[in-house]
């Protein structure tokens, strides 16, 4: 059988082009589903719609039950001592130094007006007095009123906090010089798809870093403080723990991390938290685990990840690889506790079509408008873990 001759004529005679078109597989050749974790999570967690562009919570400061003393007043008497904190310290609160020496006297809270002008009664409950020194711990161990005197606990007021949107927008145009060539770019969802990836990157970027700035007249940019400004604000709140705990590199290991294990567990309202993990960070805590990993695939995630026992027991760590950090934070961890975040919608999706001059050319496209911002009903539940 003779060979087929493919002569010119034969291959004019095979394509059409008049049906000229851009032959793109849908698919992103990118990986877009571990670029956007947290935009991820947020979405499990339920964003809920308001028509404002601030959102505002209220939360209560964790409870306090230990004191450190700073000052003695001059006669030593104990009387009058200056706490570095008097957070949950009330009239009528019974202190203790637990754990040392000195545990053989309670005081009795007489006056706390602040945390340098508290007054005590000494020898409570026929005790036997101690000299205290600057810092000594003392311990709330209960409360004691007299008879037919008020019994009813103050409060502190809760304390309010907010945060403010961020508007995003994505353009998504098409050339009508391109249209009109038959080149079916309106059929495709390549280009859509992309512009949507990076639309969602914008707020896992925004959900991070963001920096609270609202509005001026006439002006209709906004954004909200990220996680990292967060964990700031609780790492200068907190009088208790740290919320950014620097780890050597050179010391990292099993001690180091049940240190910071430790620290994540002191404010913590889930059995289940994440971890959020740049490269060298990620990598760092896997090798501790050889062989005590779960690898799980969760849906809202859309890609397998490990859940890891903490150290010191009591809750599960899932460690999400974050694609995003990357060079001088990837050896940043931020740890989340779900209970404690949720989601505003200020606009939780338009899309419209535009016809607009750019270049010279008429573009023919959509607008993708949307606004959004994380609520972090306790800040005091993040953390950031850096290797130095």
């Amino acid at each position: 059988m003779a060979a087929p001759s493919y002569t010119p004529s034969y291959w004019r005679e095979m394509v059409d082009s008049s049906k000229e078109y851009l032959d793109v597989d849908p698919i992103i050749g990118r990986v877009a589903k571990t670029r956007t974790p947290l935009y991820q999570l947020s979405n499990k967690m339920g964003f809920t719609n308001t028509d404002t562009t601030k959102t505002d919570w209220s939360y209560e400061p964790p409870p306090r039950r230990t004191l450190q003393i700073a000052s003695l007043d001059t006669d030593g008497d104990g009387t009058g001592i200056n706490f570095t904190s008097t957070r949950n310290l009330f009239p009528g609160d019974l202190v203790q130094a637990l754990g040392s020496a000195k545990d053989s006297e309670q005081m009795r809270a007489y006056t706390v007006d602040s945390a340098t002008d508290v007054t005590f009664t000494r020898d409570a409950n026929s005790s036997t007095g101690v000299t205290y020194a600057v810092g000594d711990r003392l311990h709330i161990v209960g409360k004691q009123h007299e008879e037919g005197g008020d019994a009813s606990r103050e409060y502190h007021t809760p304390s309010e906090l907010f945060n403010y949107m961020y508007l995003n927008s994505a353009l998504v145009a098409r050339s009508l010089v391109r249209l009109k060539q038959e080149s079916r770019l309106d059929d495709l969802p390549w280009e859509d798809a992309r512009v949507i990836q990076e639309y969602k990157e914008d707020f896992e970027l925004n959900f991070w870093w963001g920096q609270a700035h609202k509005a001026a007249s006439g002006d209709e940019w906004w954004s909200g403080d990220g996680i990292y400004e967060w964990v700031k604000w609780a790492n200068t709140e907190d009088d208790e723990v740290e919320h950014i705990i620097d780890i050597p590199l050179s010391s990292f290991g099993p001690e180091a991390w049940r240190d910071a294990c430790k620290k994540m567990d002191v404010h913590r309202d889930s059995d289940d938290v994440y971890l959020f993990c740049g490269d060298m960070m990620y990598d760092e805590i896997y090798k501790m685990y050889d062989g005590k990993r779960t690898i799980t695939t969760q849906e809202f995630l859309e890609f397998k990840i490990d859940v890891i026992p903490s150290y010191i027991g009591g809750y599960n760590i899932h460690l999400v690889r974050h694609r995003m950090f990357q060079h001088e934070i990837a050896g940043w961890a931020f740890k989340i506790d779900p209970a404690n975040i949720s989601g505003k919608n200020f606009i939780p999706w338009m899309q419209w079509p535009v016809d607009f001059r750019q270049q010279g050319r008429t573009q023919r496209g959509f607008m993708i408008f949307g606004g959004k911002t994380l609520k972090y009903k306790n800040p005091f539940t993040l953390s950031l873990l850096k290797l130095t």
